[in-house]
């Protein structure tokens, strides 16, 4: 990565600046809720995000050109059994397109929840050869999975970001993030969602976060070809347009060796007992940020013109 502007580290970090209120505390909120998932501060699925940058006119520009290295591979026998998968996806490598490699390693990560496990519970956080062999299902654990196979494969990669967001209806009705991933191929960073979802222009290039940050009905207006590669298992989980619209703020961090040599992986496991805990966390949480927002609104805030519920 080369050095990062000034003007692109203001927006950089875990206390990146956010400059519309009401965005900024529903990133508290979904900061806070991260945190209290995972075991350790040092654990990979926090601390890829001490290295994130908000994504805007000021560092796209950045971001799409030097932020993360075009070139990244994994040294083979880092991970053995994710070198074994690749292997096998890839084994007639030579008469499919880049395109197709990397589709192949999305659709092998998108099923990895309906993989059977080992384990009666699920374990949180943890190293990726764990997360794909034990039917892991948050999205943020599934593209760690992802990212490496793509490294492993010889495809650049860095994560996608998308923090939850509340609506500023009476309600204040919350709404879950997400995290994706960019992979560079064909010549440019592209979008892969781990659920199973990429996106086209109509002449068929690949498009970025970027792209469909400025032009999110490229979200709705896809061809079949591409539509019929979203598992309906995931159908309950449909964000639309909204991911890449106000009030959501979506970052790009590395997840390179440089990166991974930094994190912890500890792996928790996810009992009734700790899911209740989280459960009363969560709502803490997120009635502080509802409280704040509530002062925001009696202050006159006044959200943007397009939302993703006009």
């Amino acid at each position: 990565m080369k050095a990062m502007p000034t003007k692109v580290k203001r927006h950089s970090g875990w206390d990146p600046l956010i400059e519309d209120e009401w965005t900024r505390i529903c990133y508290e909120r979904s900061r806070s809720l991260t945190a209290a998932y995972y075991a350790k501060p040092t654990d990979a699925d926090v601390q890829v995000f001490r290295g994130q940058v908000v994504v805007n006119e000021v560092t796209a520009p950045f971001l799409y050109s030097k932020f993360t290295p075009t070139r990244m591979r994994i040294r083979r026998g880092t991970y053995p059994k994710l070198d074994a998968v690749v292997d096998d996806l890839l084994r007639d490598g030579k008469y499919i397109s880049d395109r197709m490699k990397v589709l192949k390693l999305l659709l092998w990560c998108r099923d990895i929840p309906f993989r059977k496990r080992t384990t009666k519970y699920y374990h949180a956080g943890g190293p990726e050869e764990l997360i794909a062999w034990q039917g892991g299902s948050m999205c943020n654990e599934m593209n760690r999975v992802f990212m490496v196979m793509c490294q492993i494969a010889g495809f650049a990669s860095r994560y996608v970001g998308h923090y939850s967001a509340v609506r500023p209806d009476r309600k204040l009705t919350t709404y879950a993030g997400h995290g994706v991933a960019e992979v560079f191929v064909e010549g440019s960073w592209a979008y892969f969602d781990i659920r199973g979802r990429h996106f086209e222009w109509p002449d068929g290039t690949l498009a970025s976060l970027w792209d469909l940050i400025r032009n999110p009905d490229l979200y709705v207006h896809q061809p079949e070809t591409v539509r019929i590669l979203r598992d309906p298992r995931h159908n309950n989980w449909n964000p639309g347009q909204r991911l890449v619209m106000w009030p959501h703020l979506q970052v790009i961090a590395n997840y390179d060796a440089a990166v991974r040599r930094k994190c912890t992986y500890t792996p928790v496991i996810q009992t009734p007992a700790r899911a209740r805990k989280l459960r009363e966390a969560s709502r803490k949480i997120t009635a502080e940020a509802r409280k704040k927002l509530r002062k925001v609104l009696k202050e006159g805030y006044t959200p943007p013109a397009r939302t993703p519920w006009d």
